[in-house]
């Protein structure tokens, strides 16, 4: 199958988990999530949009601690802001995420960074991802060398077999599937 193919099949299989299976999945996300990340550093998250898990309960957590980081996309690439008020320091970009505003909030030089969460369509058990096709999030980390690169989805998006890749993917460190 094509990248393009698997994207496709496993967007849908995402879309069609019932309401009661996501806040499952939150739920263990949440819990784990937070146990996993107990310490001092801040912490690269998503702002979940569409069908991907959310992880709003975690990020509300870390930004309570001052150590919550999300991206913004800035072109192709991804600029990370920190994030102190949820409510306050988020607006909606045009593809319709939540998004840092930069008025508001501090940039943070990518070096910085020690673990991101990494969202996707597709994981295999390789620890490879497939994302959405615009390459931002292999862009960033090819340049956070340092950063803990740890995949975050619902256990439904592994991928059975091997991703296809390309030399520009950049593979995870672990992966959180729930």
């Amino acid at each position: 199958m094509s990248k393009d193919q698997i994207r496709k099949t496993m967007l849908g299989l995402r879309r069609s988990l019932s309401r009661k299976r996501r806040q499952q999945a939150e739920t263990l996300a949440a819990d784990a999530l937070q146990w996993l990340v107990q310490g001092s550093y801040p912490v690269l998250s998503f702002a979940s949009f569409s069908s991907e898990i959310s992880l709003w309960a975690v990020n509300g957590w870390l930004a309570q601690q001052g150590r919550l980081l999300l991206p913004k996309m800035t072109g192709e690439g991804l600029e990370i802001f920190s994030i102190t008020d949820i409510k306050r320091d988020l607006q909606l970009s045009p593809l319709g995420i939540l998004e840092p505003n930069p008025e508001l909030c501090r940039l943070i030089a990518r070096e910085a960074i020690r673990l991101v969460f990494v969202p996707g369509v597709a994981f295999d058990c390789k620890q490879e991802r497939l994302g959405y096709g615009k390459g931002c999030y292999d862009r960033f980390l090819s340049l956070s060398p340092l950063a803990h690169r740890m995949g975050v989805g619902f256990k439904e998006q592994l991928f059975e077999g091997d991703l296809p890749t390309a030399s520009h993917d950049c593979k995870l460190d672990a992966l959180h599937l729930f």
